[in-house]
């Protein structure tokens, strides 16, 4: 899943000025999942939005808000008929859902209540395996780390081995002190001799991903249907959120 995070009030606040009359809308899956979204999101939005003097007209969990057809259909039937009378839109959401929004070009101004962080595992345990986060970076190597992300386990950023400083058993990062250099725990199981070949790999500017197969758009019948049937069904989060 995505992982987000809340933005702070005052930036919140910042682009919510003028703005008197606003509509919520919380995708029920990963901001769901992160706590961020869905109706805990909600509860948290319109208590601030109320702090604010703000008055809430709309406040509505929406299933998968990064499909721009979903989100379209969300906006034709719950948002358009409060037009007269709403101010913004606030997304709580991935960057995704909020792009989604800006795309369905809603008719006041879109307003993003989370940050994007990254990409994570749901779990319930906190091994290295389930609270690194994704950092996007555009070579993964988790096939010969087992799995532990080096990225964002180490504060150096380094992806196929140590610092040339780092100590020769387990001890001190040389960044920051005051943990114990990750890469000396990765390397009782990684494979370091794939990982230096693929750090010669990755320096190739030659190289050249697989094509991914032509995704055929569905007819349009097909999409405003799927888009409004979501639209109709009720709030996924209580189902997604047994998963965690």
């Amino acid at each position: 899943m995505l992982i987000s995070a809340w933005k702070p009030a005052k930036e919140i606040r910042m682009a919510l000025s003028g703005k008197d009359n606003v509509a919520v809308f919380a995708c029920t899956v990963c901001a769901n999942l992160n706590g961020t979204g869905g109706r805990r999101g909600l509860r948290v939005m319109k208590k601030l939005l109320k702090q604010w003097g703000k008055r809430v007209v709309l406040a509505k969990t929406v299933n998968v808000c990064c499909s721009e057809e979903i989100m379209r259909k969300y906006i034709d039937i719950y948002l358009k008929p409060k037009l007269s009378y709403c101010d913004a839109l606030v997304v709580l959401s991935c960057a995704g859902g909020v792009k989604s929004a800006f795309l369905c070009d809603p008719g006041v101004p879109v307003v993003a209540a989370l940050d994007s962080l990254g990409s994570g595992v749901v779990a319930t345990s906190m091994s290295p395996l389930d609270v690194g986060i994704c950092q996007f970076c555009d070579h993964c190597v988790l096939t010969y780390t087992k799995g532990v992300c080096p990225v964002s386990s180490c504060p150096a950023k380094k992806k196929y081995g140590p610092c040339k400083g780092a100590p020769e058993t387990e001890g001190p990062c040389v960044v920051d002190p005051d943990r114990n250099c990750v890469w000396r725990k990765i390397e009782k199981t990684a494979d370091m001799d794939a990982l230096a070949e693929l750090a010669k790999m990755h320096k190739d500017k030659s190289l050249q991903r697989l094509s991914p197969p032509t995704i055929k758009t569905s007819p349009p019948m097909v999409r405003h249907f799927s888009g409004w049937f979501m639209a109709r069904i009720p709030g996924i989060d209580w189902i997604v959120d047994m998963v965690r």
